[in-house]
C-alpha cells in the first residue's frame, strides 16, 4: 500500500512539471509596449488612416516567439490636454500577421532585426532590438526613425523586469563623416522616476515625465565636443550647463560611442548612447539602457 502510494504521488509529481513545462513554452510572448508620433511613413505601414491633427498613437505588441505570429492593437487621436489619452478615446486599430527575426545591419547599428507583415494588406514594417529592454522601429530606408520632442519610435519590453538585465549588449555606431554641425540639438521626453532617483532629483509629487532640451557645441575649428546646455522641465524650468565628451570602449560593445555630459552649474553626469546622428539613448550611470513604459521612452532626437 505504502508502495503504492508512493508511485502514485511520482506520477501526480512528474505530470504537474510536464504540465508546467508545457505551459512555459506555450507562453512564449514578447509583450513591446509605445507611445509613438504618427507620422506618414508609419501611418501608410500600419494602413491607418490620420489627419494633422493627431498627435501620437499608442502600441501594444504581442509577438509569439513559438509560432512567429503577431497581433498589434493600437489606438491614436488626438491628445486630451492635461491627460495621457485621446480626446473622445480616439481610433481603435488591430494588425495581425507574421514575423521573422534575424541578425543583421542597420547603419552602424548591428542586432537583431525584427521584420513585420500584415496578413491582410501585405504591409510590412520592422524594428531594431537594441538590447532586452528597448527596440526602436526602422523606416524604409533602414535607418532608425527619428521622433519629436513629445514621443520617439522606441518600442519598450513589457515583461522584462529591470533586474532581469545586468549587463546589457549595447549596439555601436560612429559619427557620420558628413556631420560637420558646430551646434546639434535633441529633445525628447522620458520616464521621470527611475532617472530622478539616479540623480537625485526633487520632481513633482506624481511626476511621470520629465521634458528635455539639449544643445551640443563643437569646436568649429576641430569639431571636437566642447560645451552644452540642457533645459529641463518638471515642476518648473531648469538650466544645465558644462562640458561634454565622447566616450569609447567602456560598455559591452567596445566601439559604442556615448556623449557623457558633466555639468558645471548642477555637479549631475548623464550618460547618452548614440544610435547615430539623430537618436540619442540615455544610459544609466552604469551605462545601462533604461527601459522605458507605455507613455515614454528613454529616447531623444534631433531638432531640425
Amino acid at each position: 500500500m505504502k508502495r503504492f502510494s508512493i508511485r502514485i504521488l511520482t506520477q501526480i509529481f512528474i505530470g504537474f512539471i510536464v504540465l508546467n513545462s508545457c505551459s512555459a513554452q506555450t507562453d512564449n510572448t514578447l509583450v513591446l509596449v509605445a507611445s509613438t508620433p504618427i507620422g506618414k511613413e508609419l501611418q501608410t505601414a500600419l494602413g491607418v488612416t490620420s489627419t494633422d491633427e493627431y498627435d501620437f498613437m499608442n502600441w501594444v505588441l504581442n509577438l509569439n516567439q513559438n509560432n512567429q505570429q503577431f497581433t498589434l492593437d493600437l489606438n491614436y487621436g488626438e491628445s486630451m490636454p492635461n491627460t495621457t489619452g485621446f480626446i473622445n478615446g480616439g481610433k481603435k486599430a488591430q494588425i495581425a500577421g507574421t514575423y521573422i527575426a534575424n541578425i543583421g545591419q542597420i547603419g552602424n547599428l548591428s542586432g537583431k532585426i525584427y521584420e513585420l507583415k500584415d496578413n491582410k494588406t501585405g504591409n510590412k514594417f520592422a524594428f531594431l532590438q537594441i538590447d532586452e529592454h528597448i527596440f526602436h522601429l526602422l523606416s524604409a530606408k533602414r535607418t532608425l526613425m527619428v521622433g519629436n520632442s513629445g514621443y520617439s519610435y522606441t518600442l519598450n519590453n513589457n515583461n522584462l523586469n529591470t533586474t532581469d538585465s545586468t549587463s546589457p549588449s549595447l549596439t555601436m555606431a560612429k559619427l557620420a563623416d558628413h556631420n560637420k554641425a558646430i551646434q546639434i540639438s535633441f529633445a525628447g521626453r522620458t520616464p521621470c522616476e527611475e532617472i530622478a532617483t539616479d540623480n537625485k532629483l526633487t520632481v513633482s509629487e506624481g511626476c511621470f515625465k520629465i521634458k528635455w532640451s539639449i544643445v551640443l557645441n563643437r569646436d568649429p575649428q576641430t569639431l571636437k565636443p566642447s560645451t552644452f546646455t540642457m533645459r529641463r522641465i518638471n515642476r518648473g524650468p531648469d538650466t544645465l550647463i558644462g562640458n561634454w565628451q565622447v566616450l569609447k570602449g567602456i560598455t559591452a560593445q567596445p566601439k559604442a560611442l556615448v556623449y557623457q555630459l558633466k555639468s558645471t552649474n548642477t555637479k549631475e553626469t548623464y550618460n547618452l548612447l548614440m544610435g547615430d546622428d539623430n537618436v540619442l539613448f540615455v544610459l544609466d550611470q552604469h551605462f545601462r539602457l533604461y527601459p522605458g513604459n507605455k507613455l515614454h521612452s528613454y529616447t531623444l532626437n534631433v531638432k531640425e
